[in-house]
């Protein structure tokens, strides 16, 4: 059997094993000869491009992030001493490495694969004030993209990247805390991309990071920025007495800080990452989070420490990728031969032209490309994002969100207190629908949040191998 015929023999797990994608890298006629005569005969437009992703994922994304879990736990402490078999801060704490969690598992302890001290440590430690909890996403997977995004091959590539620490999604709450607890009042939520420092600690990318785009195929909107990939603070109101996501209100007014940039490494040389593309979003919203409490406020999902698997048990955040943002320049996934993530995510992993330009068509039917259409409503300007936000406006649309849509445009400022979020939008961009056509797509990523230190001195410098 030849190492082509072989890689097509695996099963999903084995593909993973394997270092598929690498693999096909080191073989691409053998694989390119195989992955011909596995769709020949299919003249079906939607079959061959689902055969043709299902293949091409593994060539690729190892790009779209990461995957998910909920059920809170404590912190698990062991007797082991500082050494090989155990960790200590010098002043005693010491807990036991879990040797099934990914990565480094030297590094990494309990059942949700938190680095050195969980938040609730710290916590009891910190004095009374302003307190930090901080938080890495060692998993975070879109669920709503059946046919590119979501598969189970994604997933499982995705977890491999977040695994080797190749993007890292960090989160920092800062709260008041008296007598020992938190208290209602004001505080701050800053995320942000950043980097393990290979020392138990992650960074917040800063100024200098992002690579600086000015002229030619490689410019978009916001390249000509090295600190576009800089955290995003905004403001909250903590409320203790509420729970889980409830607890911390963001006002409408606060909710827009920019366009965002999320980084995404080459990974063909896992010794040497470097920089191969970014998708561009706004409007990140943290739907459901667990109870910020010592006993619950070290992680948001587990690991099951007898299979290895991680559960995000409805953790979940939402974001919105526009079209426009996202098929601008040359910013494609090498991978997959420069298609970029708007093209992705309307058409799959055959190149489809412009989803800006390309007529939509119902995903399905004869000839039609598309296999999502935009389904979200994002503002054009300064003006329109004083009245509303990005927001699903496709009722009927094929995830069973709940719409709170108007068929008019908004003509005032939103009250935070009312459920309106804008106006309608028609995913086919039809002229006689009365509505404006969709410009983007909401993605929902469940994700699996592990307590995580967050240095001050964030970093200038993209994330390295620490072997």
């Amino acid at each position: 059997m030849s190492k082509a015929t072989h890689w097509l023999a695996f099963s999903a797990e084995e593909w993973l094993d394997s270092g598929f994608a690498c693999s096909v890298r080191k073989y691409p006629f053998e694989f390119v000869a195989n992955l011909l005569g596995w769709i020949e005969g299919k003249s079906d437009m939607r079959s061959v491009h689902l055969r043709l992703g299902w293949v091409l994922c593994a060539l690729s994304l190892a790009t779209l992030g990461c995957k998910s879990t909920d059920e809170p736990m404590g912190s698990g402490t062991g007797g082991t001493d500082n050494g090989d078999s155990g960790m200590g801060d010098g002043n005693g704490w010491v807990v036991e490495p879990n040797s099934i969690c990914p990565g480094d598992p030297e590094n990494q302890q309990g059942p949700c694969c938190y680095r050195n001290k969980p938040n609730s440590a710290r916590f009891a430690e910190a004095p009374d004030g302003v307190v930090e909890l901080e938080y890495r996403l060692n998993w975070q997977f879109t669920i709503n993209h059946p046919d590119t995004l979501s598969t189970d091959l994604i997933k499982g590539l995705t977890k491999t990247r977040c695994e080797h620490e190749e993007q890292s999604l960090l989160f920092r709450f800062e709260l008041p805390k008296e007598n020992g607890k938190l208290v209602a009042g004001a505080g701050n939520l800053t995320i942000g991309q950043g980097r393990y420092n290979c020392d138990q600690t992650y960074s917040f990318y800063t100024d200098g990071a992002a690579p600086v785009f000015v002229g030619g195929d490689k410019e978009f909107p916001g390249s000509d920025d090295s600190g576009r990939w800089n955290p995003r603070t905004t403001p909250v109101q903590y409320d203790p007495a509420k729970s889980g996501r409830d607890a911390w209100t963001i006002a409408f007014e606060d909710r827009y800080t920019g366009k965002s940039y999320s980084p995404f490494m080459d990974n063909a040389d896992p010794a040497n990452l470097v920089f191969d593309w970014e998708i561009v979003t706004e409007n990140i919203d943290i739907e459901s989070f667990p109870d910020l409490t010592p006993e619950t406020m070290d992680c948001g999902g587990h690991i099951d420490e007898n299979t290895g698997e991680w559960f995000a048990e409805n953790n979940a955040f939402t974001v919105f990728a526009r079209l426009d943002d996202n098929a601008l320049g040359d910013n494609g996934i090498n991978a997959l031969s420069n298609i970029n993530f708007a093209q992705l995510v309307a058409f799959g992993f055959a190149p489809m032209g412009d989803p800006n330009t390309t007529d939509r068509c119902e995903p399905g039917t004869t000839d039609c490309p598309w296999l999502k259409l935009p389904d979200s409503l994002c503002p054009n300007n300064d003006d329109e994002r004083a009245l509303f936000a990005c927001h699903m406006g496709y009722e009927g649309n094929p995830d069973g969100r709940v719409t709170n849509c108007t068929a008019d445009a908004p003509t005032t400022v939103r009250d935070d207190s009312a459920p309106d979020e804008g106006q309608c939008c028609d995913p086919m961009g039809s002229a006689d629908s009365g509505l404006p056509a969709c410009n983007g797509y909401i993605l929902v990523n469940e994700f699996v949040a592990a307590s995580a230190e967050i240095t001050d001195d964030n970093s200038p410098d993209i994330v390295q191998s620490c072997d």
